[in-house]
């Protein structure tokens, strides 16, 4: 489908037309034209069916608006995270206004033209657009009058490679799509860029690696067996489980000691606090079972590593947390090497940039700004970091528990991959 964005009320017009799927969702469409007109995605926004600002006839159809799913107790409208742009354009009868920061009310409208096929997105580029924050049309209009040199040409393929590569990507891994929607157009084309090879080339993983990667979940629904095991009067798992878990997962070198208690084992006691939060494990009457979820997926290395990699997100505690392990899927992702330093600070940025703030910061900064500390994002990763190296993700040490290599491996860009949504084709060992 092609259409033209243009600037309502601009003089001369600003213009864009550009070559998009029509099953695109209007949340994706908002950041496409946050990138084209040079806006930084920091105001609210909406789509309308018709012109909000022109009087209805009686006998005129109800309009309709597409707003954040946030907005939806304040304005009425629909989630534009649920309609399409073609959708959309069929109920406006061909056009759709959308409009950007209730202030200064940048007015789009997007109108679908005529055009060919062709690999590009951005196909034409009139006029350069006015600056977040700077007005409003008139103002903007009068700033222009007043320049008598000719304006600068367009860079129509830095356009086209920003909107190209934030398309791919939000295709690609549809659970990247609401944290784009939270933070500034700089930063989501940095998170954009950052993974842009792997959606050119998405990871590649074979049965034989995913069997690896999920072992100590598998090992522990298989020990616990069908009819489920009865816990220690303490309510810990059995001594001899936990003894022949370190031995037969190779993970002897993480503990010093017997490692037949729970309680003094930290790597079974994680494991096994791992898959009661991933629902794969219930206790029950002083016995530990699995889940009817367990129980379909046992046998089944690939679905089960499917849904462990869908739950590490899902069904985490808070908002906070969910976020955080988006960020470390998008890590993943990004095949990129960081030791834990440079990546709490990361973190801390990132987890900033969507909203969050610490409170506890005590540095006249982040007293002033609220943003997530190192220190915070350090803490958090402490937890964050350990299901991950559990099942793969990261080279482990040889003789210590918290020595890990740095570099993700294959199989932890493609856990991050399937975090976000991704699709993994199949493919055999052999």
């Amino acid at each position: 489908m092609h259409v033209r964005l243009s600037l309502i009320d601009s003089v001369p017009p600003v213009t864009r037309d550009i070559a998009i799927d029509p099953s695109t969702s209007l949340d994706v469409v908002h950041l496409v034209i946050q990138r084209l007109f040079g806006w930084q995605n920091v105001h609210l926004h909406r789509f309308d069916s018709a012109d909000p600002f022109e009087r209805w006839r009686a006998d005129a159809p109800e309009p309709r608006a597409w707003l954040l799913p946030s907005l939806l107790d304040e304005f009425d409208g629909e989630p534009d995270t649920d309609a399409t742009l073609a959708e959309a354009l069929a109920v406006g009868g061909g056009t759709l206004w959308y409009e950007y920061d209730f202030g200064d009310s940048w007015r789009l409208t997007i109108t679908a033209i005529d055009g060919d096929d062709t690999p590009r997105c951005v196909l034409a580029a009139v006029g350069h657009p006015p600056r977040d924050d700077s007005g409003g049309v008139h103002s903007f209009n009068e700033r222009r009058a007043a320049r008598s040199a000719a304006s600068e040409p367009v860079d129509i393929d830095s356009l086209n490679t920003s909107a190209q590569t934030l398309l791919a990507a939000t295709r690609s891994l549809p659970r990247l799509r609401p944290l784009l929607t939270r933070v500034t157009t700089d930063v989501g084309s940095e998170w954009c860029a950052r993974i842009a090879a792997a959606v050119q080339h998405p990871p590649i993983i074979d049965d034989a690696a995913i069997a690896a990667s999920i072992r100590p979940i598998e090992w522990m629904l298989r020990r616990i067996g069908p009819d489920g095991t009865a816990l220690t009067a303490a309510g810990w798992l059995p001594p001899a489980i936990v003894r022949d878990a370190m031995r037969e997962l190779n993970w002897e070198h993480r503990d010093v000691g017997m490692m037949n208690r729970e309680d003094r084992t930290f790597a079974i006691a994680d494991l096994r606090a791992l898959m009661r939060q991933l629902g794969l494990l219930r206790v029950a009457k002083g016995r530990i079972a699995r889940t009817a979820v367990a129980r379909r997926l046992v046998n089944d290395s690939r679905t089960l590593w499917q849904h462990v990699a869908e739950q590490l997100v899902a069904r985490q505690p808070g908002a906070v947390d969910r976020d955080l392990m988006l960020l470390m899927a998008l890590q993943l992702v990004s095949g990129e090497a960081l030791d834990e330093h440079p990546l709490a600070e990361r973190m801390a940025r990132d987890l900033s940039a969507l909203g969050w703030r610490d409170r506890g910061g005590n540095r006249p900064d982040e007293l002033v700004h609220g943003r997530v500390t190192p220190a915070t994002a350090s803490n958090m990763l402490s937890w964050a970091l350990q299901p991950l190296r559990d099942l793969g993700a990261y080279p482990e040490g040889e003789r210590r528990r918290w020595q890990w290599g740095s570099e993700p491996t294959p199989v932890g860009r493609a856990l991050g991959w399937a975090m976000l949504g991704g699709q993994l084709a199949q493919v055999d060992a052999t």
